[in-house]
């Protein structure tokens, strides 16, 4: 008997594949290519030693299409969800939309930026944690779906052969 696993329509979304090793990095940006959010995994060990070493949180910022120097410092809210070692937040208005308010949070593991958000609250709430996974269905209802499919297909074509 053959048995076939085919998962018609996998798609990548931010839990698969899974974000696991040292290294890897998500990173969001808007429709202009400018930084919206990154979450890092930061190394268990790492190549040098950058221990005290403070981030450059200007590269994020130059990113983000952002001033650093318009932004006020503030007092971090959030607890990132990746380890980091320092914190940081600000908040400020977008150039693009001077009378909106943003907030952004950031941390550091060994003075590497390992998380950025941009929190726009007068946005209904959108902050990078809320991205879509770009699937319509949940993971299982979408696989229920694909298997009933694939059996409604598959089944007048089984009751005719010989």
């Amino acid at each position: 008997m053959l048995l076939l696993n085919i998962d018609i329509g996998h798609a990548v979304t931010l839990s698969d594949p899974p974000f696991l090793n040292n290294g890897e990095s998500i990173v969001w940006l808007d429709s202009r290519g400018r930084l919206v959010g990154l979450r890092v995994i930061p190394f268990q060990k790492p190549k040098q030693p950058d221990a005290g070493q403070p981030p450059n949180w200007s590269i994020l910022f130059k990113a983000a299409g952002l001033d650093e120097k318009s932004f006020d410092d503030a007092e971090t809210e959030s607890i990132p969800p990746v380890y980091a070692d320092t914190r940081a937040a600000w908040t400020g208005t977008l150039p693009d939309f001077p009378d909106t308010a943003v907030r952004i949070e950031a941390a550091a593991c060994r003075g590497r930026p390992v998380f950025w958000q941009m929190i726009v609250p007068s946005w209904d709430n959108f902050t990078t944690a809320t991205l879509p996974s770009g699937q319509v269905l949940p993971g299982r209802a979408y696989n229920a779906v694909t298997v009933i499919l694939v059996i409604v297909a598959v089944l007048p074509a089984w009751s005719f052969s010989p």
